[in-house]
Formats: structure tokens, sequence, C-alpha cells
């Protein structure tokens, strides 16, 4: 199912529908579909897994050099609806979604493991942190399969 699907099928789901049917079918979908985009889960806060909440902060999941780019104050919530211009604000969003993305769907590309890693690996230039926001975001939108 393409991002674009998911964002007419989610958007506001619990808003026309029964809120316990909302979170059932969400979490069904999850386990069927490998990702959301940033939009989806900034709007969904609700189905975040239950170790992690709007106020987590990027540096607490991520580590490494997260603090010194992002700050060490960024919340996973404002992580994905960050509106920073440049690679690392693409990273910041996408990664925020993987994240969440990794910990949700079995079918999802990459594990938590590999999203923090790969996350911490592209704090080190514009470059390397663009490659890994398309990276991501293509494994959000459901271009690609975990193995």
């Amino acid at each position: 199912m393409g991002n674009a699907m998911q964002d007419c099928l989610f958007v506001g789901l619990s808003d026309s529908i029964d809120p316990i049917l909302a979170t059932t079918l969400t979490w069904y979908l999850t386990l069927i579909c490998s990702g959301f985009s940033c939009s989806f889960w900034s709007l969904n806060t609700s189905m975040f897994p239950d170790f992690l909440t709007i106020f987590t902060t990027i540096l607490d999941l991520f580590g490494g050099s997260s603090g010194s780019i992002f700050g060490s104050q960024m919340t996973l919530y404002q992580g994905l609806t960050s509106t920073r211009p440049d690679a690392y604000g693409s990273l910041l969003r996408q990664g925020s979604a993987a994240i969440l993305n990794s910990y949700t769907s079995r079918s999802y590309p990459y594990t938590p493991f590999q999203v923090k890693s790969q996350f911490r690996s592209a704090l080190v230039s514009q470059q390397a942190a663009a490659v890994m926001a398309v990276n991501f975001e293509n494994a959000n939108h459901g271009y690609s399969r975990r193995n």
C-alpha cells in the first residue's frame, strides 16, 4: 500500500469512526504495512509504542552526536513535524518516522538497532544525512521490505 493511500485511509481516522475501532484497525494495518509517513505518525501519536511518547527526546532515542545537531531537548514529535530545510532536517523527520515504524511493523526493512545506528552514522555530513533520509523515506513509504 502506498504512502498516499495510507494517509488517505488513516489521517483523522479516529474523527470519522469509533476510537476503539480506529485503534484496532490501525494496529492491524501496522502489522501488514511496512511503514507509515511522518505525517501519519504526527497525527496518530496515540499509536506510538507504549515506551515512546511525544516527549521522548531525539538524544535519548538516537544518542551520539544527535544532541549537538538537534539540541538536547528536541522531542520525537518535534522531529516528525520539523520544518528544518536542510538534509539534517530531512534525516530528523524521516528517522523519527523510521524508528516508530521499526518498533511497530514486522515487515519494516530496518530493525530499531539498524535505524539508530544508521541515523547516527548519517550525522557525519549533510551529504550522508541526505542519502540516509532518502533511504528512510523510501522505507517509510513502503518501497522496500525486510528480507
